[in-house]
């Protein structure tokens, strides 16, 4: 694939100070120049934190929810330019003081429903956004407290 030609531009910082207009490198990526895009380059889709809803017990559905910064820059990025969101979830296993992680495998929606195994463990759920582009935000996690036994009725 033959590279385009750099193009020119000028930088904008986020406090809206304007830079030198600059030549940017020759790259096989091409990116469609949109009215006020031009931070939209530099932005990833960005999410501020992970929230689980649901109870950590047994029998119960935890949901992995994005909570996306208020900015309208984030807004805009996340809806005209968000591809998908990809999750991953976790169980913690004890190793002396350290608590590390396992892959649970094949949980990889924004939901999953406890299990008698997951008792006494903490869940994980990790996430990562893509955009149309192909480029990916910073990886964002949540994790449970303690997993309980749940209440049934017999």
């Amino acid at each position: 694939m033959p590279l385009h030609r750099g193009r020119r531009y000028t930088p904008v910082r986020s406090d809206s100070i304007v830079g030198e207009l600059r030549l940017s490198e020759p790259t096989e990526i091409i990116f469609p120049a949109q009215e006020n895009d031009i931070i939209l380059n530099l932005e990833l889709p960005k999410v501020e934190m992970l929230a689980l809803t649901g109870k950590a017990m047994e029998g119960d559905i935890l949901t992995a929810v994005e909570v996306i910064p208020e900015t309208e820059t984030q807004q805009h990025v996340w809806s005209k330019y968000k591809k998908d969101v990809k999750y991953q979830w976790f169980c913690s296993t004890e190793m002396g003081d350290n608590k590390s992680f396992e892959p649970l495998p094949l949980q990889r929606s924004c939901s999953y429903k406890v299990r008698l195994e997951d008792i006494g463990c903490c869940l994980r759920c990790e996430c990562i956004v893509t955009d149309v582009f192909g480029r990916s935000s910073d990886l964002a996690y949540a994790e449970s407290a303690p997993v309980s036994p749940g209440l049934f009725l017999f």
